[in-house]
Parts: structure tokens; sequence; C-alpha cells
């Protein structure tokens, strides 16, 4: 699952969906989710063991499979190259918010731990 954007609706919808047990991974254009969410919301968001934030990502492609949305393509702005996020699980066999091309993640401090 992948949310786009980093307000509080966007900080709300991560943890409804990672509250009933989805894997997220939450897309942000910017630096920071404290830029344009609350405090707690991003306390929340960043400990969160289901979420996985990918900062300063931007959609570059959408993909569909049989007029389905299938898979999304994030371009992280700092680094080199597309990450295609899909199904919900890495190319590895392990559980992550999404399938990556690359295994990419949010530094420790982002992540809660």
């Amino acid at each position: 699952m992948v949310v786009v954007g980093a307000g509080n609706s966007a900080g709300q919808a991560v943890l409804s969906l990672a509250g009933a047990g989805a894997r997220v991974a939450s897309a942000v254009r910017g630096g920071s989710l404290a830029d344009r969410m609350s405090a707690y919301l991003v306390e929340r968001v960043e400990r969160h063991p289901l979420v996985d934030v990918r900062l300063r990502a931007q959609v570059t492609a959408l993909h569909e499979d049989g007029g389905l949305l299938a898979a999304v393509t994030l371009t992280d702005a700092a680094a080199t190259g597309p990450d295609l996020l899909a199904g919900g699980r890495r190319p590895d066999g392990r559980g992550s918010s999404a399938t990556r091309s690359r295994s990419r993640r949010a530094p420790p401090a982002l992540r809660g731990g």
C-alpha cells in the first residue's frame, strides 16, 4: 500500500491502514514529515513498525494490470534511479511495505529505531 503526501490527512490514512495490518509506504516529497504534519502524528508514523517513510520521493509512473493500479514508481530526488513499489514483499521475499527494485529504507531516526 502506498500513501502519497505528508499532511495530517495522509498521516491519519497511513496510521489507519497500518493499524488494520497493512504494510504502508508513505511517499513524502519533502525532506521531513514535520514540515506539514502535526507533531503527534509524526511521532506515531515514524514509530509504527508497518510504515516505511520515503522522504524526497516523487511519483514518476503508475502501472496498471487489467485496468487496476498494480504498482507505483517512486524516484528518490537525492538518489539515482526509480524504485518500483507493488505487491507487498521485497524481491528477497521478506515482508515490506513494498517490492522494490533496490532496497532503500528511511534513516533509522525516521523508522523509530
